[in-house]
Formats: structure tokens, C-alpha cells, sequence
């Protein structure tokens, strides 16, 4: 129970953090074409915005009980430099 809790923290963390997705599929980058839904140049269109299973793997990955106070560490320090663009 604890570790998913802390996964889906850091992931959360993670998505707050602003870090962009990957990859989109062909349709997703159609609908982000349309001119009537097309965000402004300074946000993101909804199909841009990265969501907790896009990192979800990774963070399985990556982080073990050995180690998940250092990336809570980690994901506390990127966050307190973090300011949102406005």
C-alpha cells in the first residue's frame, strides 16, 4: 500500500513538475491541429499535457525502497525552483 501511494506521489510530483510527454498518436496530433481548439502559443493543448501513466513506468523503474526518500528529495528541490509560466 505504501509504495503505491508513493508512486502515485511521484507521479503526481512528476506531473506537476511540467515534464513533457513523449509521444502522441497521429490522431491526437490531428485533433491538435484544429485552429478552433488550438491553445495559446504559452500553454500546452490538453493532448500535450503529460498524465500520471505516462510516467508510471518509470517511476516503477527507477525508484525502490532503497531508494525513494532520495527522489522524494530529489522531486521536493525541483519543486521549490519551479515557477509557472504566465
Amino acid at each position: 500500500m505504501t509504495r503505491w501511494f508513493l508512486v502515485a506521489f511521484v507521479l503526481s510530483m512528476l506531473t506537476a513538475a511540467g515534464c513533457k510527454k513523449e509521444e502522441t498518436s497521429t490522431s491526437e496530433s490531428a485533433h491538435a491541429a484544429e485552429p478552433s481548439k488550438q491553445a495559446s502559443p504559452d500553454q500546452p493543448s490538453p493532448t500535450e499535457l503529460p498524465v500520471a501513466e505516462d510516467f508510471e513506468a518509470e517511476a516503477e523503474r527507477e525508484i525502490t525502497d532503497d531508494n525513494y526518500e532520495a527522489a522524494l528529495d530529489a522531486l521536493a528541490k525541483e519543486i521549490e525552483g519551479y515557477s509557472p509560466r504566465r
